[in-house]
């Protein structure tokens, strides 16, 4: 396949009211990313007692523009039945991801970075307490290395602004109560526990990464009743993004305008996500199709969910950009 992407930066000029001088920088990435993947499946004993799974994925990155190269990843995960109601589970791998497109832009970027790398480690448990009710638990670890950042200092063009050197890491667990389907209800409970951070440079204070959430709790039901009628509700409630509070302002009278003074990098939370959101359909089951009528609303209340920050001209008051209102939705599905 191929990549495209474009960048655009202005630059204002010394009067804001006056009209702006804009320089436009176009252009596209042209560039190749085949992959082979393989695993095998091994059971010693032929049955679920043990089930050991070797694997090895390849990645191939190529870029018009000369820039080229391959990852191997060996991953491994294993499953163990210790008892008809219990399962231990682990996996280790090893992962790599491509810099972004615009982190490679020729002119902007630096065409000569290298593929970022985290070897990620998980271990876990599944119990069943009844035939339809099974809990599942898992810790995990992933380590980041060679992931891209930005630095400023001792820059001597473009390209150097992008360079390798950042790490990073996520510890944290997953926990799942599920009810498989059993008299007309269905649904499962969710919460993760995480925290994430990285580090760009050795001699640099860890931070929160951008989209660090460490609460993640997510409720989905449905229940069936007579008639092929189904009522399903999910509801969310997920920690707010970290953010960087504003200490005040300063004035530029040459300009003039105020410019913000940021506090420490991430410091702050923005406030919690939370949304219910409610399903309603019935379905027709005819002889040689069926057709499905619905009624879908999301966030049920009405939840004002903040996605970014917005400050007036003096940083003064702040307010809030948010997220997608109440919405209904109605639809039909036929399915051949």
């Amino acid at each position: 396949f191929e990549i495209y992407t474009s960048a655009t930066t202005q630059i204002l000029g010394d009067n804001p009211t006056a009209e702006s001088e804009a320089l436009v920088i176009l252009g596209d990435i042209e560039g190749h990313a085949p992959a082979l993947f393989a695993e095998v499946e091994v059971m010693p004993w032929g049955d679920d007692r043990l089930k050991l799974v070797p694997g090895i994925r390849w990645d191939y990155y190529w870029l018009k523009q000369g820039t080229s190269f391959s990852t191997f990843d060996p991953r491994f995960a294993v499953r163990a039945r210790v008892h008809r109601t219990t399962v231990l589970k682990g996996s280790a791998g090893l992962f790599h991801q491509n810099p972004q497109p615009w982190e490679m832009f020729e002119g902007l970027g630096n065409p000569d970075l290298d593929p970022e790398s985290s070897p990620q480690f998980v271990l876990g448990f599944e119990q069943q307490f009844a035939p339809f009710l099974t809990l599942d638990a898992q810790l995990f670890y992933k380590w980041m290395d060679n992931l891209v950042v930005m630095v400023f200092d001792d820059v001597s063009s473009a390209e150097d602004v992008w360079r390798n050197g950042g790490v990073g890491r996520v510890i944290g667990g997953e926990f799942m109560l599920r009810w498989t389907p059993h008299r007309n209800f269905f649904g499962w409970i969710a919460y993760t526990v995480s925290k994430s951070t990285r580090q760009d440079q050795p001699d640099q204070d860890w931070y929160d990464f951008e989209f660090d959430q460490p609460h993640i709790l997510d409720i989905v039901a449905t229940y069936e009743f007579p008639y092929h009628i189904r009522l399903g509700a999910r509801f969310r409630l997920v920690s707010g993004n970290p953010t960087t509070g504003v200490m005040g302002a300063m004035l530029d009278v040459d300009v003039p305008a105020y410019s913000g003074l940021w506090g420490d990098y991430g410091a702050l939370r923005m406030p919690p996500f939370h949304q219910l959101d409610i399903r309603l359909e019935k379905e027709f089951i005819l002889r040689r199709w069926r057709l499905t009528a619905y009624l879908e609303i999301m966030n049920v209340y009405n939840r004002q969910n903040p996605e970014a920050e917005l400050y007036n001209f003096d940083y003064t008051e702040k307010d809030y950009l948010n997220s997608l209102p109440f919405i209904p939705n109605m639809g039909v599905r036929a399915e051949f």
